[in-house]
């Protein structure tokens, strides 16, 4: 058994403790969680569009809310960005589409938000996304209105929340080594790799240069020559 299967329980019962950290913790989060933040924000004339989040900064147990909303006359349509375009890096736990609704200002609100949970501890980059505004009627004006990439911080758990998880010592696994980013471990791997062949390539190098100065250098081997013993009749 290699050395990835026999961490995988271990890994498997992490995901399981820290789920039940998020379930746990939901309520107290949502209280915690500071009103609606403007991550990104783009408007064009009587067209808005824009993406808030409940925090800027959340720990890898908590969950995060992100909102798209957008407002245009009554007479355009919105279509929201490709469903989970640009939230590859978080689990789509939930999500929910409000019914356009008309403002104080005759104008249409929309609103799509969406309840994601981190699968690691680092900082991520939300990419730009578009929302597409289209007019009704003959003419069918479209317009794109494209938002700036905003970050979003994931931490490790707090000692605390750690000692909570009640996870086995003998397991191994600790807050830093366990949670680490894949792709960082992916690249000291490759890196590993590469320099423990650079110095094979090396020592064989040498090897063979110098065995291949031996052999040239080594004198020739005398040639002995002994007179042939007489014939016997």
């Amino acid at each position: 058994m290699n050395a990835i299967s026999c961490k995988f329980p271990f890994v498997l019962l992490l995901s399981l403790l820290l789920a039940a950290c998020r379930q746990a913790a939901a309520p107290q989060s949502g209280q915690e969680a500071d009103a609606a933040l403007l991550k990104a924000e783009v408007i064009r004339g009587p067209l808005s569009f824009r993406i808030s989040a409940d925090r800027d900064k959340l720990s890898i147990s908590d969950q995060l809310t992100l909102t798209f909303s957008a407002e245009a006359p009554e007479d355009y349509k919105f279509e929201f960005p490709k469903f989970g375009a640009g939230l590859e890096p978080f689990g789509i736990v939930d999500y929910k589409t409000e019914p356009a609704r008309v403002s104080d200002h005759k104008t249409i609100q929309y609103s799509r938000s969406y309840i994601l949970e981190p699968f690691l501890a680092e900082t991520y980059e939300i990419p730009a996304v578009k929302g597409i505004f289209r007019k009704q009627g003959e003419e069918g004006e479209t317009h794109e209105l494209e938002t700036e990439p905003f970050a979003i911080t994931v931490e490790l758990p707090s000692a605390e929340d750690w000692a909570e998880l009640d996870i086995d010592d003998e397991s191994g696994l600790e807050p830093a080594s366990s949670l680490i980013s894949k792709q960082k471990q992916s690249r000291r791997r490759i890196a590993l790799a590469v320099g423990a062949g650079l110095l094979l390539a090396t020592a064989l190098f040498l090897y063979f240069r110098k065995r291949r100065k031996l052999i040239e250098s080594a004198p020739p081997i005398p040639r002995i020559s002994r007179p042939l013993p007489p014939c016997k009749n």
